[in-house]
């Protein structure tokens, strides 16, 4: 039954391959260039570089606005619905992957309802990289009735939604999201040393990091006033902000802007300590990985799943109450003072290596579903 299965990947967010920065498109592009990737068909919008070879595309037109919106109920758009209609034959099952697009599985609900699909030959696996599943009416009926599996971030996710739904069928797992530790790594003092002095940084400055998005919730205006007392306390001390367009004009801060992935893991390893001040109920927490394996000191905000990828302290420091400036405050000079012994994150965890080998197993099993 396995060979007469064939997977459809669906991102109507952005194309991939992806021409721009972007932490997700870029593990997924590591998967589809290996040679054991499991993909048949991908669903997205037309790439603006040399797309992945052989696979099937199906082109949609690019509409970030569109991620979680009922496609049957918006105007002139692709309807990803008769693309998928047009994809199924009828000797062969498929999977279709759908990534965090709540709105996306109420069309196909449609499908199933009217009888245009069956779930007997198509089932839905549903990648949620956030922490809180955001269902409600429509939405969450189509869900529970449509969807075939969950796959989440961590365990603490599975957990949280698991006792928020009275009813939820779907089987579930978790896959930690995984990076190219090859690329992220620590580097010897020399390289260190030379791109501290592209940067005009004294060698001997403390320098601290953030990097992320320019929203509230991001944590970068509380990054900011936590500054504000840091580099009166420690004066010689460096702030790279990495990943915003915004220039910030305060002692100490070194304004870096957007980085391609490619040249993001210099600055991790120049870092002495990486802050991950976020204020929102995170999923996963890619940079505090791509941090840790490259030797920075992590001090983070115990939300969402974060603690899980942490371990719960064992690789870095946990702030209970991360809207509290003095509980950052507190850390940042424990750091100085008597800073905490971390253990190191073992090889290959959270790698993209061991990403590709879970989302096989999934899509493997998934298979056996079918009877």
């Amino acid at each position: 039954m396995e060979d007469n299965v064939e997977v459809i990947l669906i991102y109507r967010q952005d194309p991939l391959p992806y021409h721009s920065i972007g932490s997700r498109t870029e593990l997924y592009k590591r998967y589809i260039e290996s040679e054991n990737h499991l993909i048949d068909h991908i669903i997205c919008p037309k790439p603006k570089i040399e797309p992945f070879k052989n696979l099937k595309y199906h082109y949609i037109k690019s509409n970030p606005n569109l991620k979680n919106k009922i496609l049957s109920k918006v105007k002139n758009t692709n309807t990803i619905a008769d693309i998928v209609l047009s994809i199924v034959k009828p000797k062969t099952k498929y999977i279709v992957k759908i990534i965090d697009d709540t709105g996306l599985v109420v069309d196909f609900y449609k499908l199933y309802q009217t009888g245009k699909l069956n779930k007997n030959q198509v089932k839905i696996i549903f990648f949620y990289h956030g922490f809180e599943l955001m269902l409600n009416g429509i939405k969450e009926k189509s869900f529970i009735e449509s969807v075939s599996h969950v796959v989440y971030l961590t365990n603490l996710s599975y957990q949280y939604n698991k006792s928020k739904f009275n009813v939820f069928p779907s089987t579930a797992s978790v896959i930690h999201n995984g990076i190219d530790v090859d690329k992220f790594k620590a580097i010897e003092k020399e390289r260190q040393l030379n791109f501290k002095n592209e940067l005009k940084i004294n060698p001997q400055d403390p320098i601290f990091m953030w990097c992320s998005q320019d929203r509230p919730k991001k944590g970068i205006d509380l990054t900011l006033q936590i500054w504000t007392q840091i580099i009166k306390k420690y004066k010689n001390a460096k702030l790279l902000i990495v990943g915003i367009d915004r220039k910030i004009k305060m002692n100490g801060v070194i304004n870096i802007g957007e980085v391609p992935n490619q040249d993001l893991p210099k600055y991790y390893q120049i870092a002495d300590v990486y802050l991950f001040t976020t204020l929102c109920k995170e999923g996963f927490g890619l940079t505090l990985i791509e941090a840790l394996y490259c030797g920075c000191y992590c001090i983070a905000s115990d939300y969402g799943g974060v603690s899980e990828v942490l371990e719960h302290g064992k690789y870095g420091k946990l702030i209970k109450n991360p809207h509290f400036h003095q509980e950052w405050l507190d850390a940042v000079d424990q750091y100085f003072e008597n800073p905490l012994s971390f253990v190191a994150l073992p090889k290959g965890k959270y790698s993209a290596e061991s990403w590709t080998q879970e989302m096989n197993t999934l899509l493997i099993n998934i298979k056996s579903y079918f009877h």
